[in-house]
């Protein structure tokens, strides 16, 4: 298993595995399971990620976790848990921002005052509200006992495209000090990314969320909304 985030701090991970013949299933892993390696990975960012190697590793039958919905489970709250930690990470690179473009001046007056500035801002303030929208969604879902999967991909959707956009234009906004690493923004970028492509990226959560509308798994929006029950079933057209 690759890029396993924070696997050099854990001291226990859930690990997908198939056997013979078999669906996938998810197996508790200690860090002193014999056989076991773990070997530290280098990343864009500081984050601890670590490469797991379990070929010579040996595993009780009380690891398998039993339950069947088990490793789709983990798969949705993993998601949903990536999209709110990047959440965090892009509000705090647009709360930076914002404050440097308020004190930096330029032409007499703050390069925030210009409109080019505040239109990059408005679109960052977008994404990241549109987000934080689909992370409490998801989370609504999961804490009601809904199916989250696909509000899930959304989120995770949401989450790699605010990645690359807020995370470049804050950069950008920052001008020479964006690219000088004795400048925190920096920071920002690369931990968006890291979190960015261990979602997969925006195409892969688009694939999975049409494959989950496809296999009836999203509800319509008269399922949960009765206000919106008098709207026809557009599934049957």
């Amino acid at each position: 298993k690759t890029n396993v985030l924070h696997g050099t701090e854990a001291t226990e991970w859930l690990v997908s595995a198939t056997g013979p013949g078999e669906a996938p299933l998810l197996f508790r892993v200690p860090r002193d399971t014999p056989g076991l390696i773990v070997r530290p990975q280098r990343t864009l960012s500081a984050i601890g990620f670590a490469e797991l190697r379990l070929d010579e590793a040996r595993l009780p039958d009380s690891a398998r976790i039993p339950s069947a919905t088990a490793l789709g489970d983990a798969e949705v709250i993993a998601r949903l848990c990536l999209a709110a930690l990047l959440l965090g990470v892009l509000d705090g690179a647009l709360h930076r921002t914002v404050d440097y473009v308020s004190q930096r001046h330029q032409f007499g007056r703050p390069i925030g005052s210009f409109q080019s500035v505040q239109h990059r801002l408005a679109d960052q303030y977008t994404d990241l509200e549109a987000l934080r929208a689909a992370v409490q969604r998801s989370a609504w879902c999961l804490e009601t006992g809904r199916s989250a999967i696909a509000e899930a991909s959304v989120a995770a959707w949401w989450a790699g495209q605010a990645a690359h956009r807020i995370g470049h234009d804050s950069m950008h906004l920052h001008g020479g000090v964006g690219v000088d690493i004795q400048y925190p923004i920096h920071r920002y970028l690369l931990w968006a990314k890291d979190l960015e492509f261990a979602l997969g990226g925006p195409a892969v959560e688009l694939a999975r969320l049409g494959e989950a509308i496809a296999a009836g798994a999203a509800p319509r929006l008269a399922d949960w909304r009765p206000e919106y029950s008098h709207l026809p079933d557009w599934s049957a057209a």
